[in-house]
């Protein structure tokens, strides 16, 4: 079982890895964007559901990910593994002054996903979308996938939609870990529900195991060839899994913005 050690994270600098990653829109954000819009529309609108409970697993320091929920989610929760992450996440969901600024993300949903281009009619949507995100989070908490009990208590779910981007990936150090960890998520989510998850591919896939830096600290994540990431989804019971990839070299902004051990993103959408 591979453990992670919270010292590891300690060292972790949230909001250098927010102004590193989040600063600016690009074509590498609209891809888990893009997604993530789609998979919530054919959830939602095609199975004609409202009021859906959604979860976040491996939030990280942002909020950008769930731009497109509010449309459709009561009740919203946060999770992640490093204090500093929360913290800062629970600094934007509180709106409190000097808090990152992520207003070209909910524009850029708002405005190229969802068709709303009048400008007066847009600023106010934006403005409206982001108090709706904040209004319907009920809690920005600890979670560890390693262990049993995953998540803090009462927020256990089961949830109609989880999400988990390049979180599996850093709680595991070969095949059978990251199944494990499929597994423990799985147990939050509704049956029936909507698993989807964003992670990357490695450039030698003999190397399953890359290496990225944040403000020079150095992390490990596991990269599962598509197959076998297949596999693992598959035994834990999903099904209708759709899987896409967009290579890193032809995906404006991703070179700067990842380890160049990577090769591709990956946007993964499964049923249980």
């Amino acid at each position: 079982m591979a453990e992670l050690e919270k010292n590891d994270y300690d060292s972790f600098d949230a909001l250098a890895y927010a102004d590193k990653k989040y600063s600016s829109m690009s074509e590498w954000m609209a891809v888990p964007l893009k997604g993530i819009h789609g998979a919530f529309e054919s959830y939602c609108i095609g199975e004609k559901k409202t009021g859906i409970n959604v979860l976040e697993y491996g939030c990280g320091p942002v909020p950008v990910y769930l731009c497109s929920a509010p449309r459709f989610a009561s009740e919203i929760v946060f999770a992640d593994f490093a204090k500093s992450n929360t913290d800062a996440l629970q600094r934007w969901v509180s709106d409190t002054p000097g808090c990152p600024d992520y207003t070209h993300f909910f524009q850029y949903v708002i405005k190229d996903l969802e068709g709303c281009t009048d400008q007066a009619t847009l600023a106010t949507a934006i403005s409206k979308r982001q108090a709706d995100l904040r209004s319907v989070v009920k809690g920005v908490v600890f979670c560890d996938i390693t262990q049993d009990n995953p998540i803090e208590s009462g927020y256990e779910g089961p949830y109609d939609i989880v999400y988990s981007s390049l979180c599996l990936c850093v709680a595991a150090t070969n095949i059978k870990e990251y199944s494990d960890n499929v597994k423990r998520l799985t147990k939050l989510l509704k049956p029936g529900g909507m698993l989807i998850i964003n992670d990357v591919e490695a450039r030698d896939l003999s190397k399953n195991i890359i290496t990225y830096t944040v403000n020079n600290n150095k992390f490990e994540a596991l990269c599962p060839t598509s197959e076998a990431l297949r596999q693992v989804l598959e035994e834990n019971g999903y099904h209708d899994i759709k899987m896409s990839r967009n290579l890193i070299d032809e995906t404006e902004g991703a070179a700067q913005r990842m380890s160049p051990e990577v090769l591709a993103m990956r946007f993964i959408v499964a049923r249980h």
